[in-house]
């Protein structure tokens, strides 16, 4: 069994991270079968007997953190998973790696060593944060440059599309924090704002808030245990049925997880090509890439198969398609549904954590390179001006940092193009 050590780094990172602990404890509470086998996964049992959660919340602003430490959960976390600053950052990628965020790096160090030495095998560090956020990419990147050589390190990255940035320089974070990314992380996963609102539109949410939305991503992460950036998909995204049991087929769901609106990427593509893909039933939240059933049913695993079969010969068009060589890339995981019903008090949590039947699927689709595309946009149109460089320069960055990643990011896009052959690559405008 792998342990997993889950870290939340930063004001998005501390926020999904307190929702999703919400889930586990939840669900280690309301299933009996739990214990047989995903408790050890995130939890540690000490020497009195007590259940503790294996992870940290890592800011340097005290505001999230202090609000997991006023919360109903409080009780299940001690001085030993809270590191904090002061400070904060500014929204600097300089400052989260080179200043403020260095800082925390010894305690970090001491707090995720005790909880590794509790594990019987190298765990695996899931790291939770925003790209755009100073303390989410540069502590992160910090963080993952010190422990890659020891762990395997899956990243969970929270992208905020060009249109929602709240500073025009987030994306010189987001650049830093994507190139280092692929440097450190054995795989990474990415979501983005503005399509997590347009799902929360779809369950009945019209004016979500970022607490809507931090709700929407830890349940999707709580189902997640090459080329490395990876799209969640998840199906259904609809409120409950009001009418008893009548909940999608297979057929639907499946069809639904291959529509590119059910992705928590933003794209204007109405098709897109699969690269690989891992498609899985929710049952245990904890489990990784599972379907949700009800018990003793193996048959249904045949049926999503069959489904997946029909889907790669489909002529739909807003259904994803997949390239010419991923029919060996598929693979299907499933176990069973543990019985009762838990209540949460945010709709969000409630609804989809009480789904009868839903799905999660991850992929790499060409999708990726329409997101990162966006960030090399704005990333340009800062770099021209050169605005915002003289906030960067002191903090330890070199102006030739700026080109060498912008030239990154352009063959890192190559890549997709390639794989993905219907779509251009844009022009890189070299300064």
């Amino acid at each position: 069994m792998t342990e997993v050590i889950t870290l939340g780094i930063g004001g998005a990172g501390v926020s999904v991270c307190h929702n999703l602990w919400d889930y586990y404890i939840q669900e280690r509470d309301n299933n009996q079968e739990y214990e047989k086998y995903n408790q050890a996964v995130n939890f540690h049992e000490d020497s009195a007997g007590s259940y503790v959660p294996r992870g940290l919340f890592i800011d340097t602003d005290p505001t999230g953190t202090d609000l997991v430490q006023e919360s109903a959960i409080q009780h299940w976390f001690n001085d030993d998973h809270y590191s904090t600053g002061s400070d904060g950052t500014g929204t600097n990628y300089g400052e989260g790696r080179y200043t403020s965020g260095r800082e925390q790096i010894p305690e970090i160090q001491d707090k995720l060593r005790k909880q590794a030495e509790s594990c019987d095998s190298s765990p695996i560090i899931f790291i939770i944060g925003s790209t755009s956020g100073g303390t989410g990419s540069g502590l992160s990147d910090l963080i993952c440059e010190d422990l890659y050589s020891e762990f395997n390190i899956i990243k969970y990255n929270i992208y905020h599309p060009p249109t929602s940035l709240s500073i025009p320089n987030e994306c010189f974070n987001t650049m830093y924090s994507t190139r280092f990314c692929q440097e450190y992380a054995r795989f990474s996963v990415n979501v983005d704002n503005d399509q997590c609102v347009d799902i929360l539109n779809r369950l009945g949410i019209s004016d979500p808030t970022y607490d809507d939305i931090n709700s929407l991503l830890s349940s999707n992460i709580s189902m997640i245990t090459c080329i490395n950036f990876l799209t969640p998909s998840f199906a259904p995204w609809e409120v409950i049925p009001k009418v008893p049991n009548q909940f999608p087929t297979l057929n639907e769901i499946t069809e639904d997880l291959f529509r590119c609106s059910n992705s928590l990427i933003t794209t204007s593509q109405q098709e897109d090509q699969i690269i690989a893909a891992n498609i899985s039933k929710k049952v245990d939240l904890t489990d990784s890439l599972l379907w949700r059933c009800s018990p003793g049913r193996p048959h249904q695993l045949a049926l999503v198969s069959s489904s997946i079969g029909s889907i790669e010969h489909s002529q739909k068009s807003d259904l994803n398609t997949f390239c010419d060589f991923t029919n060996t890339a598929m693979e299907v995981n499933k176990t069973e549904l543990g019985e009762g019903c838990t209540r949460f008090s945010d709709k969000v949590t409630d609804t989809l954590y009480n789904m009868k039947r839903s799905a999660c699927m991850l992929l790499n689709s060409g999708k990726t390179a329409e997101v990162l595309e966006r960030v090399a946009t704005a990333f340009d149109k800062l770099c021209r001006p050169r605005a915002y460089f003289h906030t960067y320069l002191g903090l330890g960055f070199g102006e030739g940092e700026f080109t060498e990643n912008r030239e990154f990011f352009a063959c890192m896009l190559q890549d997709y193009f390639e794989l993905s052959a219907k779509y251009q690559p844009p022009e890189f405008i070299e300064e």
